[in-house]
């Protein structure tokens, strides 16, 4: 598995117990917002989530953030991958 799908499934990992679905239902085309049902809240915390688990979120704008596969590209960008 390559760095990229090892971000890929930590982060749906970390999604998925945060919102409390499971993580093969989180598909890479799921809108944060409107399939995921997030709220500004619950972006807010999934940035602590991402900080607290090693990942770099300081220079990530979220709103430009639509789907979990921009989320994880972001993440992945962010991380040199």
């Amino acid at each position: 598995m390559g760095d990229y799908e090892k971000i890929k499934e930590k982060v749906r990992d970390l999604l998925g117990t945060q919102l409390g679905v499971e993580k093969e239902d989180i598909q890479e085309d799921d809108s944060l917002v409107e399939d995921l049902h997030m709220n500004a809240g619950d972006i807010t915390d999934l940035i602590q989530l991402l900080s607290q688990n090693g990942f770099e979120t300081s220079k990530i704008n979220f709103a430009d953030i639509i789907t979990f596969q921009d989320l994880v590209e972001v993440l992945a960008e962010e991380s040199g991958v």
